[in-house]
């Protein structure tokens, strides 16, 4: 089903803001993003060092050019990697005996013990369904698992 088709009566909308009534458009990150970096985007297609560094020197250029920077600010470089996700998973009781079952039976299995059962499926849908309650905030259906 498509969206309405909107048209514009020429009034402002109460609740819906335009961004250039919200935010000042003299000040200078808003100048430097009117600017124009000419096609220098578009050539960047390629890995060349050439190509890659021709974009930077000249949004540089424009914010100097703007106001929005001095030459002074790029004497330094910071890099704050604060927002970027980290490939972090907190391990939970039963991702630990889950782990703990898998190492036990893969060191029985090097020592020539064989386990007649190993709950290798019977494990893996067990702590399936646990994150699945813990998810849910099940939590007294997940302590059953």
């Amino acid at each position: 089903m498509l969206p309405k088709e909107r048209r514009d009566s020429g009034q402002n909308d109460l609740f819906r803001a335009r961004l250039d009534q919200i935010v000042d458009m003299k000040h200078a990150l808003a100048r430097l993003g009117r600017r124009s970096t000419g096609g220098f985007w578009k050539s960047a297609a390629g890995m060349d060092d050439e190509k890659l560094n021709a974009p930077l020197q000249e949004s540089l250029a424009a914010a100097v050019r703007t106001g929005a920077a001095k030459p002074v600010d790029f004497t330094a470089a910071i890099v704050d990697t604060t927002v970027q996700p980290k490939a972090v998973a907190h391990p939970t009781d039963a991702r630990l005996m889950h782990r703990s079952r898998e190492r036990l039976v893969r060191l029985a299995n090097t020592l020539g013990i064989w386990p007649r059962q190993s709950y290798a499926r019977v494990g893996k849908i067990a702590l399936i369904e646990h994150q699945r309650y813990a998810h849910a905030k099940q939590f007294k259906r997940a302590g059953r698992r």
